[in-house]
């Protein structure tokens, strides 16, 4: 069943912006409409109606919060009543385009313009790639991550290019009681960069 599904992933997602990202990608195709709830499913072009129209929406309209698609249809037409907004005057026009059939609700994938898809396909590297934070390529990548490398080495190469190797100086930094004098000469203090060189 769509609802409890949808529903059910809904309160899976960790926080409000993952979730508003992740439900414009989902869009349900009516069916018999049983199983879409007109003010909150994502089955028209402008998404859950209640944030296209607003809390006043089921107001205005007369269509209650719990109602579904196949309540407010007779069979050859939509019991709505006269638009008091655009909004809901673009809906009832989106409207006049659907009829229900007997077929059941079906949720696809909405992710067209995310990367190279346009054949509505979901693909997990170009939805991640949308939702993670792009940061740009640094030189030293390659050298750091090299495919045959060993995960300790690649690990330690990669907290010393960005200077947040555990060194003494460092721990000294942060507060830590540890011993100042070098580990190798074990004579004086030294920073972390002198063992780079």
């Amino acid at each position: 069943m769509i609802s409890t599904n949808c529903r059910r992933r809904n309160k899976k997602l960790p926080d409000n912006k993952l979730r508003h990202e992740v439900t414009q990608w989902l869009q349900i195709k009516p069916g018999d409409g049983s199983s879409i709830r007109f003010w909150y499913f994502p089955w028209s072009p402008f998404g859950p109606l209640i944030k296209f129209v607003g809390a006043n929406g089921p107001r205005l309209s007369g269509i209650p919060l719990s109602a579904t698609l196949a309540s407010i249809w007779t069979g050859s037409s939509w019991t709505i009543a006269p638009a008091h907004s655009v909004a809901l005057e673009q809906i009832q026009i989106h409207m006049s385009t659907i009829t229900l059939t007997d077929f059941t609700d079906l949720p696809t994938w909405n992710t067209k313009g995310i990367g190279n898809n346009n054949n509505n396909e979901f693909v997990i590297s170009q939805n991640y790639d949308s939702l993670r934070e792009s940061r740009p390529k640094v030189r030293w990548n390659k050298a750091v991550w090299c495919s045959k490398g060993i995960p300790k080495h690649k690990t330690l190469s990669w907290l010393f290019v960005l200077n947040r190797c555990p060194t003494r100086d460092h721990l000294l930094s942060w507060g830590l009681h540890t011993d100042a004098s070098c580990l190798l000469c074990n004579n004086f203090s030294i920073p972390s960069s002198f063992l780079l060189r």
